[in-house]
C-alpha cells in the first residue's frame, strides 16, 4: 500500500507489527495498574488501536482537532476493550496506565533511532520502523519496557510499606492454609543461607494445625530445639536457619518450605513463593498484634494474584 510522496507499506506488515506493540503496551499497563487482564482482551484491544492506527495511515484522520478526539476516544475503547466493565476510578487508573506505558515505549523508540541510527518516517501521525531494523527494535523495546516497569512497580511497592506496617497473610503448607497478621519489620533480613531465600518468621504456635505431622510428632516428644528437630526430620523439606538478636549472640531457626504465601495488603493479593517459615517456639508480640516478622523483600512479590475486592474488579 502507498500514501503520500513515496511511502509503502505492506498493510498485513503494518497491522501485525502495531497489534504486537499494541499488546505489549497493554500488558505492561496492566502491570503498573496492578491488576491481571486476560490475553484475548490485551489481543483485542491490541487489534483496534493497529486497524484505527492503518485508518489513520490512509486517510490522516488524526491531523485536526477531530482527529484528536478521536484518538482519545480509541484509547478509551482501547482500554475498555482490555480491561471489560469496571468503576470510573479504576478505569480511570488504566487510562493513566495506558498513557504511561504508550509514553514508556515511545520513549524507548526515540532512545534506540538516536543510538542505533534506526531510520523511520512519520506519516499522518502514525511513526513506523523502516527496515528490518524493526523487529530488532520491537525486542529491544520490549526488554527495555519490561525492565522499566518491574524496576518501578518495586520501587513502588517499596515505597508503599513502612516498616511497622502490620500485614495480613495468608500461609499455605501442605494445601492447608492459615490467615495471620504479621510485622513488616526492616530490620529482618534473615534469609535462609544455603538457597537465599527470605525468611518469614512465625509463631509455631498460630500455626501448628497445618504444620507436617513429622514436625508435630518431634514437638509431641519434647523436642523444641532447631538442631534436634532438624535430626528428627532428617533434613526432609527442613532447614536451619542461623540469627542473632538482641539478648541472643547466636541461634538456629527451624525453617520449612511452604507452597505459597499470599499477601493480603491494599486491593491485591501478591503470591511469594521463593520463601522460607521460620518456626519461632516464642510470642513475638507481648500485646499479640502480630505472630510473625516478615521480610521486606517479600513485599517485592512474584505476581499480583487478583483484586482483593471482587465487587469491583473488572472483566
Amino acid at each position: 500500500m502507498k500514501r503520500g510522496l513515496g511511502v509503502e507499506l505492506y498493510a498485513d506488515v503494518f497491522l501485525v507489527e502495531n497489534l504486537i506493540m499494541n499488546y505489549i503496551v497493554i500488558w505492561l499497563s496492566s502491570k503498573l495498574a496492578g491488576t491481571k487482564i486476560k490475553s484475548y482482551r490485551a489481543f483485542l484491544g491490541g487489534a483496534i488501536g493497529a486497524v484505527y492506527a492503518l485508518a489513520a495511515f490512509l486517510t490522516g484522520i488524526t491531523d485536526n482537532i477531530p482527529g484528536m478526539i478521536s484518538k482519545l476516544a480509541v484509547s478509551a475503547l482501547i482500554v475498555f476493550a482490555a480491561y471489560g466493565k469496571c468503576t470510573i476510578k479504576k478505569f480511570v487508573r488504566y487510562i493513566i496506565s495506558f498513557y504511561i506505558s504508550s509514553f514508556l515505549m515511545a520513549g524507548i523508540g526515540l532512545m534506540l533511532i538516536y543510538s542505533f541510527d534506526i531510520s523511520g518516517e512519520v506519516t499522518n501521525g502514525v511513526f513506523y520502523w523502516k527496515g528490518e531494523a524493526s523487529y530488532f527494535t520491537v525486542i529491544v523495546m520490549v526488554l527495555f519496557g519490561i525492565l522499566l516497569v518491574k524496576c518501578a512497580l518495586d520501587i513502588f511497592k517499596w515505597k508503599s510499606f513502612k516498616s511497622g506496617n502490620i500485614i495480613e497473610v495468608e500461609i499455605n503448607i501442605e494445601e492447608k492454609s492459615i490467615n495471620t497478621e504479621v510485622l513488616l519489620d526492616t530490620g529482618n533480613t534473615l534469609k535462609e543461607p544455603v538457597q537465599g531465600k527470605p525468611v518469614l518468621i512465625i509463631e509455631a504456635k498460630k500455626v501448628e494445625a497445618i504444620l507436617p505431622p513429622e514436625i508435630k510428632r518431634a514437638e509431641d516428644s519434647g523436642k523444641k530445639d532447631a538442631v534436634e528437630m532438624y535430626t528428627e526430620l532428617k533434613g526432609q523439606n527442613a532447614f536451619l536457619i542461623p540469627f542473632t538478636s538482641v539478648g541472643t549472640q547466636a541461634g538456629m531457626l527451624l525453617g520449612i518450605k511452604p507452597n505459597y504465601i499470599k499477601i493480603l495488603t491494599g486491593e491485591h493479593v501478591g503470591l511469594v513463593k521463593e520463601v522460607i517459615l521460620g518456626l519461632c517456639y516464642e510470642k513475638l508480640s507481648p500485646e499479640q498484634d502480630y505472630s510473625g516478622l516478615i521480610n521486606p523483600q517479600m513485599i517485592v512479590y512474584d505476581s499480583i494474584l487478583e483484586e482483593k475486592s471482587n465487587k469491583e474488579r473488572c472483566g
